[in-house]
């Protein structure tokens, strides 16, 4: 592999982290669409228990991701799972909680 070579991979990796980039940087008007996060404060915004076959559901689904964004990903999904399970009036996070979630995730729904 000659300079040309090199410069081929060199160009690829930074279009993938561009991409990558992109991907978890959301527009000026996305952003401005969502609504603001909530400051987890007394027993009303408490971690909600989980099934540990949606937390291994969870996690599944968190290692289907890129690398760079899991960590985002399991935040954006965790949250949304117990908001759901809260707006359902469930007392824990269940594998269908997990799953509608993720599939609201994979339509592009904002949070």
């Amino acid at each position: 592999m000659g300079y040309s070579g090199a410069t081929y991979i060199l160009q690829e990796f930074c279009n993938a982290l561009f991409d990558a980039l992109f991907q978890i940087l959301p527009l000026g008007t996305d952003m401005d669409r969502v609504d603001p996060t909530p400051a987890r404060s007394g027993e009303t915004q408490s971690a909600m228990p989980w099934d540990s076959d949606a937390q291994a559901l969870l996690n599944e689904f968190v290692q289907s991701e890129p690398v760079l964004v899991q960590i985002s990903a399991a935040k954006r999904l965790r949250d949304r799972a117990e908001r759901d399970a809260r707006a359902t009036g469930q007392e824990r996070v269940t594998v269908d909680v997990v799953r509608r979630a993720r599939y609201a995730a994979q339509q592009g729904a904002l949070t």
